[in-house]
């Protein structure tokens, strides 16, 4: 009680302040242009206007000179009042005429408490209790649809308050007395929802729509455990169609929110209370309400050429819903396949969107829900390493796919790329596993070979296999190269990069890189048993990669093979200073500084030459 005091009073305050504002905002607008009859209006009556006829050339500045003469007769203010948000829009309309909307609500709970204590001291029989309440109700409804007419807001709370009393009746007669079958009060509250929709959309009023939408949907939840699904979730899909159809007639676009949430939370509880059973009935009732929200979100898209926040929020929420219907009723044998024909069907919405309007977006919502939905397949599907590698190649398809459709559309910024990029960096991260296990296997390995630790390290050595951490490795790299060789492919001409491509292809050039030259360190100590001479090869490979990568980015002049260059033998020299100098023996540390010395020095030479045939071309 204290509580509603506090809101009464803070509603109260709110009035009174907006009330001095609206005031105070009244004399300053109207003061803005003075000396001007506001009886005389040309604009209110239609006065045509009437271009002077010039005889003579006219200066500019003699037309000037009278404004400038008197511009300080015109007061424009410099703050002009903001938009109101969604929160101070429902203050403002909760402040406007608050002791009428305090009032419906004190006279909500009297006739609750009335029917209540009635009820309680049999004063009135079962159907006599039901039909006074559904009559008050009819006769509150009829005098708000009248006096809506001439105030909105006095009417519009009447409608409210009378259509709230039909359904409590209707409900109280079906769960205490059970006079009426459980359908009746789905069809009564259908009813009362078009009538009150019907309202909304002569006042173009929306928040009328949301209650009558909102109460509507409320209205199932007390018949839940007295009808067939088929029957609530017939209701709900009606319900939503129609939503939609007001939608697309008024653009009350938060009304597709409330009504996929409705669907949505009805799904979960059914679930949860009873359980859907997996037959086709329940699958059909899914598909429905998928098409329904999938196709009435792309048609709006394509109308608007823009999507809106509410837009985007369908789209991702019909996606969800699509996998929490399907992991709920699909048959385990079909789930899968399932699963994969609605990742197509919004890969396909994506294309239709993508080629149509040009707004990106959707498109990236469509391709977001569409490889949530294949990720999530290929998760039931498969298991372990496997799972790894399906989703290796399901994402370096994708980036492939979506360079040549931009190509084809010549666009010079594709937020996809982004999006696959993280998705990939993803995925090298999940590979740290299998690195530790390969290098793991290879300390193991080098510890083998020592007469103190043979024993223990052998016994290891026999339960571990490298074999699947290879092949992801080596199909992250693999896979790293082929996207850049196409993306050089594509949009390279004469070196030079076309559009915003160049980040993509370093980031999938420097993953592709890293993994080779992880795989060059294993494989020469997985093939070479002497510890020393593994290493030594290794670092003169790297040493190699770097000289040539290092002099191509001199010859010309390309700076990503210079860093590139600079970062291989970078990794080279701090692996001598800092490892081999104290690991390797005196005969392996000769060998090893010698080799890779003379490499350095070569590529001084190489640059000096490279100078001076560009000295002799200029």
């Amino acid at each position: 009680m204290l509580g509603f005091v506090a809101i009464v009073l803070v509603v109260i305050f709110y009035s009174s302040t907006n009330s001095r504002l609206k005031k105070i905002e009244n004399k300053v607008f109207g003061s803005i242009v003075s000396g001007v009859n506001p009886a005389v209006d040309p604009i209110k009556q239609n006065v045509p206007f009437e271009r002077p006829e010039v005889a003579e050339q006219v200066n500019s500045s003699d037309l000037i000179a009278p404004i400038l003469q008197n511009s300080n007769t015109i007061n424009v203010p410099n703050n002009l009042p903001a938009e109101k948000n969604a929160l101070e829009k429902f203050i403002t309309w909760l402040s406007d005429e608050w002791p009428l909307k305090v009032g419906i609500f004190l006279l909500i709970l009297a006739v609750g408490w009335f029917v209540t204590y009635a009820f309680m001291n049999d004063w009135i029989g079962e159907v006599g209790r039901i039909s006074l309440g559904t009559i008050f109700g009819v006769i509150i409804l009829l005098l708000g649809f009248y006096r809506a007419s001439s105030h909105q807001i006095q009417g519009n709370a009447l409608l409210v308050l009378g259509s709230t009393s039909v359904l409590i009746s209707i409900i109280s007669g079906i769960g205490l007395y059970h006079l009426f079958p459980a359908s009746v009060a789905l069809i009564v509250a259908f009813v009362l929802t078009v009538f009150m929709i019907f309202v909304a959309w002569n006042q173009k009023n929306s928040s009328l729509a949301i209650v009558t939408l909102l109460m509507g949907s409320i209205v199932p939840v007390f018949v839940f455990a007295s009808l067939d699904i088929s029957i609530i979730f017939l209701y709900l899909f009606v319900l939503s169609a129609g939503t939609l159809w007001i939608t697309s007639k008024t653009g009350w676009a938060s009304l597709n929110i409330m009504s996929l949430a409705v669907v949505f939370l009805y799904s979960i509880a059914y679930d949860n209370f009873k359980g859907f059973s997996e037959d086709y009935l329940n699958l059909m009732f899914a598909f429905a309400f998928i098409f329904l929200f999938y196709i009435s979100n792309i048609a709006t898209i394509l109308y608007k050429k823009i999507a809106d926040n509410y837009d985007l929020a369908v789209a991702g929420g019909t996606g969800i819903l699509f996998l929490i219907w399907m992991s709920m009723i699909a048959p385990a044998d079909m789930l899968v396949y399932l699963i994969i024909f609605g990742a197509l069907l919004f890969a396909i919405g994506s294309y239709i969107i993508f080629i149509l309007t040009k707004s990106k977006n959707p498109i990236i919502i469509y391709v977001a829900v569409s490889i949530m939905l294949l990720v999530n397949a290929t998760a039931i599907e498969f298991k372990g390493w496997e799972l790894m590698v399906a989703y290796i190649i399901e994402l370096s398809l994708f980036t492939i796919v979506n360079l040549f459709l931009r190509r084809k559309q010549g666009y010079a910024k594709n937020s996809l790329d982004t999006f696959g990029m993280i998705l990939y960096a993803i995925l090298l991260f999940f590979s740290v596993d299998n690195i530790y296990r390969i290098l793991q296997y290879l300390n193991d390995r080098h510890y083998n070979g020592s007469k103190y630790y043979s024993g223990y390290y052998s016994d290891r050595l026999q339960t571990v296999d490298i074999t699947t951490d290879l092949i992801i490795l080596f199909l992250m790299g693999i896979m790293a190269f082929i996207i850049t060789i196409v993306a050089v492919q594509l949009f390279y001409k004469d070196n030079k990069p076309q559009g915003n491509i160049a980040n993509l292809v370093c980031f999938y050039a420097i993953v592709g890189g890293f993994y080779t030259t992880l795989l060059i360190w294993i494989i020469t100590h997985l093939v070479i048993e002497t510890e020393t001479i593994a290493t030594i090869l290794s670092l003169v490979i790297y040493t190699l990669a770097g000289v040539f990568f290092y002099v191509m980015g001199k010859r010309n002049n390309h700076g990503f093979y210079k860093s590139i260059g600079g970062i291989l033998l970078g990794v080279v020299l701090f692996r001598l200073f800092f490892f081999e100098f104290a690991n390797m023996d005196m005969v392996g540390k000769i060998v090893a500084f010698f080799v890779v010395g003379v490499l350095f020095v070569s590529t001084t030479f190489m640059g000096r030459k490279n100078k001076i045939s560009i000295t002799e071309d200029n």
